[in-house]
């Protein structure tokens, strides 16, 4: 009698001999990975439709089988004996958890229906690891197993099919067991032609090597091909395009964070878009650590009905993207995967070529500045050089520096956000439309642009209003960054670069003092008090301009007056009364009368040129600073 309450008192483990028995039945322990590994090899080499045959009819034997032991093993004596005795001793085994939900049996009419669920399927766990979702069930074995074991009991052919699935994505597998007769012809043909043509090609020796060699020939073929584009220098674009003309499929490339590049052919969606819906956040995680193709099913519920064959790019900075292979529907064979792979190794050597020769291009900039910032600098020489790489540095120029920081100071800034920056500089000037060429480097925590005035001309921009646009290009795409540009007088002889850019340097320096978030400031801003003012005598320099002015100001907060404005207008017309008073727009008289009390306040005599010249300096400093506005 099967005793159910009590199932694992039938297994024994021998220590001495190492045997496992299920009473008198010798079994053995295999790890699931294994058996996943063994699957996986098989549907790469045959595709999941033989596959699954495969494994249908491999459950279907073990099923039979498994009858016949525990036949032997116990006595079964009813048939519901036998319904239970199959999902008790599935517990066992640790392939799956069974949990019938209906029976119909009845012997004498040959009416027969199950219906259960199943649970923890190490098949579809398997199937998930190295393939992803499927667009329809996948757990063949046991489908086949419980057919085989059905049959065996019932003396009559019966079909499983797996209605849910956990590999397609289903909260948990379904199954319905019927008499063959009652389920289609397909259905008969997957579990029990044991002699298809089919299946006498697959075990053929000599044809599966025949298929190999022709499947080798045209894999060196496509590696040809993927050589020739490397070598003639080609961008990724063109991998894209001939390895989705040559299998006649569609082709993305996207970057780590599935953001798309490149596309040929069939393509609706990025990966980026279809991760947006909720039902594919498992999908996201799933790509994360993959190191070779894998095989993805987007059903319903995601946008765009398809099937992906997805695989990593990884260049030596990590993983850079993914490449992947998109077709309506049906497995992908062999020689895609092989294509997909080397597709992706000869996109790794692209990028590799592009990174090597940026950094080459980067280094020489670098090189080509430092030279120039020498005191003693070899003009002729540099002249050339910078020829060579394509600018001509004797041409009128000017100098900027891109100062940037953080907001947060305790932010540590990415390695390559110096990269990334000029990248986006030189893309957001190249759109000007000019083909003059801008010398973009790096040096510590800023950006040298040095901009040719010719640039400026084909274009119709001022040097400004161009700082303008590049700042506000960055402060787009960098939020969290202080950005700030100083601007060089024109630079005319290479001898004159030393100069720039001590001057876009000295205006950056300044900016930074005024703890005023991203602007700009051209030398030409700064004026004379320029020469003398610097980040260290800052502050004593503010205490002299506020001290001197103090009661100007006070006079005015409390008597809503514009004293401090009229001193501006007063000194930037050098004493002329007439002209204050017009830009003022009040009388001559009024004029005098402010002046009078801005001197009896201040105790500044104006027409003394040491206090005329220190109360402009005044001006000129709190302007600088931000501290007042006078416009």
């Amino acid at each position: 009698m099967f005793n159910k309450s009590d199932l694992h008192s039938y297994i024994t483990f021998d220590a001495a001999t190492g045997k496992i028995h299920l009473k008198d039945q010798r079994m053995i322990l295999v790890g699931t990975d294994a058996i996943g590994l063994l699957r996986r090899d098989l549907i790469r080499s045959v595709g999941m439709d033989q596959a699954k045959k495969i494994l249908l009819r491999y459950g279907r034997n073990y099923g039979v089988e498994f009858a016949k032991n525990l036949k032997a093993l116990f006595s079964l004596e009813s048939p519901f004996e036998w319904f239970h005795a199959g999902p008790q001793m599935s517990k066992i085994t640790g392939a799956f958890f069974s949990q019938n939900a209906k029976i119909i049996y009845n012997h004498t009419t040959g009416e027969y229906f199950a219906e259960g669920y199943w649970h923890y399927s190490y098949e579809a766990e398997q199937h998930l690891k190295h393939f992803g979702v499927h667009n329809e069930p996948v757990c063949h074995t046991l489908t086949g197993f419980i057919g085989g074991y059905a049959s065996e009991h019932y003396g009559r052919d019966i079909i499983v099919k797996e209605i849910k699935c956990v590999g397609k994505g289903d909260e948990h597998c379904l199954m319905i067991a019927k008499p063959a007769k009652e389920w289609d012809e397909k259905d008969l043909l997957d579990q029990l032609d044991q002699d298809s043509q089919e299946m006498i090609e697959i075990n053929s020796p000599f044809l599966k090597i025949e298929k190999q060699r022709d499947a080798y020939k045209k894999l060196l073929k496509f590696n040809e091909k993927l050589s020739e584009i490397l070598i003639q220098g080609q961008e990724l674009s063109s991998i894209i395009k001939f390895l989705g003309e040559t299998l006649n499929l569609g082709v993305t490339l996207e970057d780590k964070d599935f953001r798309l590049i490149e596309s040929f052919g069939l393509f609706k969606y990025s990966m980026l878009d279809i991760i947006k819906f909720k039902n594919h956040i498992l999908f996201s995680n799933l790509l994360k650590d993959i190191k070779q193709p894998v095989h993805y099913t987007f059903a319903e519920g995601s946008g765009w009905t398809h099937e992906r064959l997805i695989c990593p790019i990884h260049t030596k900075n990590g993983l850079f993207g993914y490449i992947s292979l998109i077709k309506d529907s049906g497995e992908f064979d062999e020689t895609e995967f092989s294509a997909l792979e080397a597709a992706s190794k000869f996109c790794s050597i692209q990028l590799l070529h592009t990174i090597t020769r940026i950094e080459v291009e980067h280094r020489l900039k670098n090189e080509l500045f430092i030279e120039l910032l020498k005191k003693n600098c070899n003009a002729d020489e540099l002249t050339y050089r910078s020829k060579l790489m394509g600018y001509n540095l004797e041409l009128p120029h000017y100098l900027f520096i891109v100062h940037f920081a953080s907001l947060d100071p305790n932010a540590d800034p990415a390695k390559d956000l110096q990269v990334q920056i000029i990248d986006t500089l030189h893309t957001q000037i190249k759109s000007l439309g000019s083909h003059t060429q801008c010398l973009l480097t790096s040096k510590s925590d800023h950006i040298i642009a040095i901009i040719p005035l010719e640039l400026l001309e084909k274009t119709g921009i001022g040097v400004k209003p161009l700082a303008q646009l590049l700042l506000k290009t960055l402060e787009s795409k960098y939020k969290d960054m202080i950005i700030t540009f100083g601007i060089s007088s024109i630079c005319k002889k290479i001898e004159d670069y030393r100069r720039g850019y001590e001057e876009a340097q000295k205006a950056v320096q300044l900016l930074t003092v005024r703890k005023k978030h991203s602007s700009i400031v051209s030398s030409e801003d700064l004026s004379t008090f320029s020469k003398i003012i610097n980040p260290e005598n800052m502050d004593q320099l503010k205490k002299f301009a506020e001290l001197l002015l103090q009661g100007i100001r006070l006079y005015d907060e409390k008597n809503n007056n514009e004293l401090l404005k009229t001193l501006f207008y007063y000194l930037e017309n050098q004493g002329n009364i007439q002209n204050t008073s017009q830009d003022l727009h009040i009388s001559i008289g009024a004029t005098r009368y402010r002046l009078k009390r801005i001197q009896e306040i201040s105790h500044l005599d104006l027409t003394s040129s040491k206090d005329f010249y220190e109360a402009h300096l005044a001006l000129q400093i709190l302007i600088f600073l931000d501290d007042i506005d006078i416009y």
